[in-house]
C-alpha cells in the first residue's frame, strides 16, 4: 500500500475493524519521530494506542565515505577544513538523522544534502565524489561497500551490527561526554523500535496476545532466522510489549528535550 510515507498503511491499519486481522509492517522509528515532533502527516494517529506484536528488525546506522572524498578517519573529519558534505533521501530518513547525529557528537562542520531517490542514488553520488559520505541500515551498507569507491566508518551506536560487525561504533574510537553519549543513547532509542508488526487499536487483549505469541514462534525459529540471514534481512526480534515500551519511554520526555531532538536531528544540519 504505497504512498504518504507508509501513512496511507498505517491510516489503514489504524482505522480497520479491531479484530486483530489487518496488520502492518511499520517504520514504527519514523512514526515515533513522527509524532515526536508534531509532524502534520501523523496528525490523527497515537501509535501509543496501537498494538504493536514484534520487532522484526533493527539495524543501527552505519556511515560511510567515499574513496574520492579527502576524508578517511574521523579524525579527518573533526579537523575537516571545509564544510562536510553527506547525502540524504529525506527530512526524517533513517540517512538524515544518523548523519545528524555523527554531526552533533563530533561538532562537525557539516550540511546534509536532501532530495536523493533512496540509498542506492546516495551511494552513487558517494562513488562519484559529488558528497563525501552517507549513512545507512547496516545490511545496506554491506552491499554498497562492495563497490571499492565506498568504505564503511562508524556506526553510530552503542552496539555493532552483526552484518558489519567488523565496522567500530563511534564510542569505540572517541571518548564520549556524557552529553555525546545521550545523543547517542536517543538515536538507539529511536532507531529501537526499528521495523515492528502491529494492529488495530482496541483489538481484544486475547487476540493481541495470540499474535505476539505466534509472532514469538516465527521470529525465533532458527530455519526462519537462518532464511532471514541468508539473503541479509538479519532478523532481531524483540517482544510487541518491548516496542512498546520503547515508544511510550521516547514520546514520554519533556517538551524542552522535545524541541532539542528536532533541531538537531532535523534543522541543524539539513539543507
Amino acid at each position: 500500500m504505497p504512498g504518504g510515507a507508509t501513512y496511507i498503511a498505517l491510516n489503514h491499519v489504524y482505522r480497520a475493524e479491531p479484530d486483530g486481522l489487518t496488520i502492518l509492517i511499520a517504520d514504527a522509528k519514523s512514526a515515533t519521530l513522527n509524532q515526536l515532533i508534531g509532524d502534520p502527516k501523523a496528525e490523527g494517529i497515537d501509535i501509543l494506542t496501537l498494538n504493536w506484536l514484534a520487532r522484526v528488525a533493527d539495524e543501527p546506522g552505519v556511515t560511510s565515505l567515499g574513496t574520492k572524498s579527502p576524508f578517511k578517519t574521523v579524525d579527518d573529519l573533526i579537523a575537516a577544513e571545509r564544510t562536510i558534505q553527506f547525502g540524504a533521501t529525506g527530512l526524517g530518513s533513517r540517512e538524515q538523522i544518523t548523519v545528524s547525529v555523527l554531526s552533533e557528537i563530533l561538532g562537525l562542520n557539516a550540511e546534509v544534502i536532501l532530495g536523493f531517490g533512496g540509498s542506492s542514488d546516495t551511494a552513487l553520488a558517494v562513488m562519484r565524489g559529488e558528497v563525501d559520505g552517507f549513512a545507512c541500515s547496516a545490511s545496506s551498507m554491506n552491499t554498497y561497500v562492495q563497490d571499492p569507491n565506498v568504505f564503511a566508518l562508524v556506526h553510530v551506536s552503542e552496539a555493532r551490527s552483526s552484518v558489519l560487525s567488523e565496522v567500530p561504533t563511534i564510542g569505540e574510537l572517541v571518548t564520549l561526554t556524557p552529553e555525546q553519549l545521550l545523543w547517542v543513547q536517543r538515536l538507539d532509542g529511536i532507531m529501537g523500535a526499528g521495523r515492528s508488526i502491529t494492529t488495530t487499536p482496541g483489538t481484544p487483549a486475547n487476540r493481541v496476545q495470540f499474535l505476539r505469541t505466534v509472532l514469538d514462534k516465527i521470529l525465533n525459529d532458527e530455519e526462519f532466522v537462518a532464511a532471514a540471514t541468508a539473503i541479509e534481512r538479519p532478523i532481531d526480534y524483540v517482544s510487541g510489549e518491548e516496542v512498546q515500551r520503547y515508544i511510550t519511554e521516547l514520546l514520554g520526555v519533556s517538551e524542552e528535550e522535545i524541541q532539542e531532538i528536532k533541531y538537531v536531528m532535523l534543522e541543524k544540519y539539513t539543507k
